[in-house]
């Protein structure tokens, strides 16, 4: 279902546009200052492209210390990302819980997400697999409850029919394609019977969410090793014994979140009918004026049930 991707030739990458029009691209989608130029984005480059080719070619038995290896030296040797990835909208992800509820979130990065849940009065855990994301997350003082993760074999690190939700945000991206359905199962089995866990992740159709934008390519050639759509969330439902996965539409321009099975299954379909006519409705896809009018969300965000 989920295929593995060749490893990719970036050797052209420089090549698409002038110096300038990366590093500002660049500093864009980061959320960078002006003090990064060019070499900062040259060796983010070659360390991502050698990171994800070790990644992709990663056997099982070798696959969580390589992971672990690669992601300590992203955030290591490129010390601007290590406080980027700020979440946005957590009224809207409380809106989604019962208050005061046991939130287990995977992969909690530089930690915005999980210490605004614990402000909020949910008893918190957060994990990542990369220490150097932890020192600066655990630095905030909360409530948190702070552990390590390989992301994947989520029983090995916590207790089963413990949590009330399990969440990620943009966390199953990074997953190796391998990986995705043993990572789904495992977050099930945290979950206590009625629980929930709550992705959001990349939208494929919407173009690459990694580095790869800066270059302006089509799909992702780094470290998002598998970008979704709506249709595989309905498979992994089928596939991992969720009981129901449905969709959050977010209100423009409001707090607002709607959670609906019948808008996950008009993506679905959305998303079925654009792969056999890629050309035409990968087109209006990235339109935002289409998108807008269609109610097509920019990422998915979904809830499965236990």
């Amino acid at each position: 279902m989920f295929e593995t991707p060749w490893v990719t030739n970036r050797s052209a990458l420089f090549d698409r546009f002038s110096k300038e029009e990366i590093v500002e691209r660049y500093r864009k989608n980061y959320g960078l200052s002006n003090d990064i130029g060019w070499e900062q984005v040259e060796q983010h480059t070659n360390l991502e492209s050698q990171l994800t080719d070790e990644l992709l070619s990663s056997t099982p038995e070798s696959r969580v210390a390589i992971f672990e290896h690669a992601y300590f030296r992203l955030y290591n040797e490129l010390p601007w990302l290590t406080g980027t990835g700020t979440h946005s909208g957590g009224q809207q992800w409380a809106a989604l819980m019962r208050p005061g509820a046991s939130v287990y979130e995977v992969g909690s990065g530089a930690g915005y997400l999980i210490n605004y849940l614990a402000k909020m009065g949910y008893k918190c855990v957060g994990t990542d697999l990369a220490s150097e994301r932890q020192k600066v997350a655990s630095s905030n003082e909360s409530s948190v409850t702070w552990d390590v993760t390989d992301g994947v074999h989520l029983t090995r690190f916590a207790n089963r029919d413990c949590f009330d939700y399990v969440i990620s945000d943009q966390v199953v991206e990074h997953l190796h394609p391998d990986d995705i359905i043993t990572h789904f199962n495992e977050a099930r089995q945290l979950l206590r019977p009625g629980g929930q866990y709550i992705v959001r992740t990349p939208y494929a159709p919407c173009g690459p969410g990694d580095l790869s934008v800066v270059f302006g390519e089509a799909k992702p050639i780094f470290m998002h090793l598998h970008e979704f759509d709506y249709d595989e969330m309905r498979y992994i439902k089928s596939a991992c014994g969720y009981s129901e996965v449905k969709a959050v539409f977010k209100f423009p321009k409001t707090s607002i979140c709607l959670v609906s099975k019948y808008y996950r299954k008009y993506l679905s379909l959305n998303d079925r009918f654009m792969k056999s006519n890629s050309r035409l409705i990968r087109k209006i896809n990235r339109a935002k004026k289409w998108r807008k009018f269609l109610f097509l969300p920019s990422g998915v965000w979904v809830t499965f049930e236990r």
